[in-house]
């Protein structure tokens, strides 16, 4: 069994990544953090083999959060989402 760190200021996303992955019987132990601060006092106090963490949240980023994490020793699995809305496509041409 191992233990995973959601972290996403989107409440729909990490309980949706957490279906997913229960879904596809992985043998996950599931916390969640809604921002990188969040994060950070939860794996002070536990232990975590994997770190699934959106790049854009408020107060500390994903990548904030992996830096953090590695300063104190910390050396989870690291895994970064990231969100793409491509605001452009409605100037893109259809032929």
């Amino acid at each position: 069994m191992y233990n995973i760190l959601i972290v996403d200021d989107e409440k729909k996303e990490r309980e949706g990544i957490a279906l997913l992955l229960k879904r596809f019987g992985f043998p996950l132990r599931t916390a969640f953090a809604q921002n990188g601060e969040d994060a950070l006092k939860i794996m002070e106090k536990n232990y975590f083999d994997i770190l699934l963490t959106d790049i854009k949240m408020p107060y500390m980023d994903g990548i904030q959060l992996i830096r953090e994490t590695q300063k104190r020793g910390l050396n989870p699995i690291c895994i970064i989402t990231v969100h793409m809305v491509n605001l452009n496509m409605h100037r893109m041409p259809f032929h």
